[in-house]
């Protein structure tokens, strides 16, 4: 199995900071607050290079023939028709409303039990080893670990849970470019597209480390999916109704 760039960078900057830490308990505070900024500084930066490589995709896609477009108004259009969007936008205030109170009782669990259990590590690493440091090292990997699981669980991105939602489509030969700036180059590999002749929407979740959820409102998805789209997505399931 593949593992992503992302994974490799968190779990190599865990284990450097721990060894850190372990090296000069004095200052672990310190150390723990510079990983928690390098944790945040890799997300924002592996973001930053995606949004920098749809862009250039979409430079390199608007030089082929266009074979279609639909402005804000035709995509305004076919939304207006989708009576369970308010709906899905009330049932993701309530998944963020429920990852807050996964935040809050992480807080408490960090708080309360966590250091009892480094209390134990640290004993026992020392008992079998009467290695100091080892057992520092061993109690650091699993104070960033565990951080590293919170966030990954409660800091998801808000794209894996509610769609972006396309304003403009561009379908050209060799890709597609949504909102005149994010290039999708054909054969564009996806996790499923879900067609919906009654919601008047044509959606698809990306691949990678970062997946999003793309939605695009059209007069005539099934028309569309079938013409244009088809030929320029490879998906592992397509969905209709």
């Amino acid at each position: 199995m593949a593992v992503n760039k992302m994974t490799v960078v968190y779990v190599a900057s865990l284990l450097a900071f721990a060894a850190l830490a372990a090296a000069f308990p004095e200052h672990y505070l310190y150390i723990i607050i510079g990983w928690i900024g390098i944790f945040l500084g890799v997300t924002v930066a592996f973001g930053v290079r995606n949004v920098r490589r749809l862009a250039r995709a979409a430079m390199e896609i608007r030089k082929t023939k266009q074979l279609l477009k639909l402005d804000q108004k035709d995509v305004q259009k076919a939304m207006e028709r989708d009576k369970e969007l308010q709906a899905e936008y009330r049932s993701f205030a309530r998944q963020n409303m429920r990852m807050l109170l996964y935040m809050m009782l992480a807080m408490v669990l960090i708080l309360t039990i966590v250091p009892t259990a480094y209390a134990v590590i640290y004993g026992g690493i020392v008992g079998l080893t009467g290695n100091d440091v080892l057992a520092r090292f061993v109690q650091f990997v699993a104070v960033f670990g565990i951080f590293a699981l919170v966030f990954r669980r409660v800091f998801r991105p808000p794209t894996a849970m509610f769609p972006t939602l396309v304003k403009q489509l561009e379908i050209h030969e060799n890709g597609i470019i949504l909102n005149g700036m994010q290039g999708y180059k054909a054969p564009l590999d996806v996790e499923y597209v879900k067609v919906s002749r009654e919601r008047r929407f044509i959606e698809f979740r990306t691949k990678g480390s970062q997946p999003q959820r793309i939605r695009m409102y059209v007069k005539d998805p099934e028309g569309i999916w079938k013409d244009y789209l088809s030929r320029l997505i490879k998906a592992d399931r397509v969905e209709t109704d």
